[in-house]
């Protein structure tokens, strides 16, 4: 790029009336800012313009360079402030700690409190904990049978997660009565996980005290959900969906589809029929 050029740009105008950026050149003149700053830059090597200042961006709130037409030696860059101490306390941590002051809780507990996300509090709670400000008071099962933690204010030793048992036999037993359930039918009465309601069955069943009485649908319509029953005996057979059923909830999903959405069709033949004709159309 020639200095004659570069002295007939639109750029040198802005540069009569003071010092300027080469975001404010850019701006005002229409040019775009990596434009300017070549422009600036050559003549800056030329010997045309220097740094006259440094302004605080608006936006990035950083410091960029003001040019101005002259031969001067360029301002210095002024340095950077330390960033000062912060002084000002997190209120939420604060407040959680009152609160801990008065008497234990958990983060459940907590969050009426504040109506925050509960990950939050529980980010605060691990700092005072990591930091020997709480302590674990104690564990508390949730409504999910999930162990929680209890923290109070002070330091102090942290109690030990109690060990989750599985439901004893005479439990489920009395649970399931004289009655047939399902193993989420237990679950909602026992209050275990469905997991350890399972492992519990598979239990009872292996010491022959319950067996499978019959087999129901699930919601998706498939014989997977087995029915115990109190006793031993002989577990029945879970019957296998024949060809013909098969092809009766085919056709009449198939009718519900068309129903739902006329013209179409979800037929795998009909499909590949619609692909074959429009390859024989675009291609002949």
């Amino acid at each position: 790029m020639r200095i004659n050029a570069i002295l007939n740009a639109a750029t040198v105008k802005m540069l009569y009336d003071g010092a300027c950026s080469a975001r404010e050149i850019s701006d005002k003149v229409g040019l775009h800012k990596n434009t300017v700053n070549r422009i600036v830059s050559a003549m800056r090597d030329a010997g045309i313009v220097y740094v006259a200042e440094w302004k605080r961006d608006a936006m990035s709130r950083a410091r960029i360079p003001a040019f101005q037409l002259g031969r001067r030696a360029d301002a210095e860059r002024p340095a950077a402030k330390k960033a000062s101490p912060r002084r000002r306390k997190n209120q939420t941590y604060e407040e959680i700690l009152d609160l801990l002051r008065n008497r234990p809780m958990s983060a459940l507990e907590l969050l009426p409190f504040f109506g925050k996300d509960d990950s939050i509090i529980r980010r605060h709670l691990s700092t005072a904990h990591r930091r020997g400000v709480v302590h674990i008071h104690s564990w508390r099962r949730h409504r999910s049978q999930v162990w929680t933690r209890v923290f109070a204010a002070g330091p102090g030793p942290d109690a030990k997660k109690p060990r989750t048992t599985p439901p004893t036999d005479v439990e489920v037993l009395r649970a399931m009565g004289d009655g047939q359930c399902t193993a989420f039918e237990l679950q909602a009465v026992l209050g275990y996980k469905i997991g350890t309601v399972r492992r519990s069955l598979v239990r009872l069943r292996r010491d022959k005290l319950v067996r499978i009485a019959s087999w129901t649908a699930d919601a998706a319509g498939a014989l997977k959900l087995a029915v115990y029953t109190a006793g031993d005996g002989r577990d029945a057979k879970r019957t296998s969906i024949s060809r013909a059923e098969l092809s009766k909830r085919y056709r009449a999903k198939r009718r519900l589809n068309q129903a739902l959405f006329p013209g179409t069709s979800s037929s795998l033949a009909e499909k590949a029929k619609t692909k074959l004709r429009v390859r024989t159309i675009r291609f002949g």
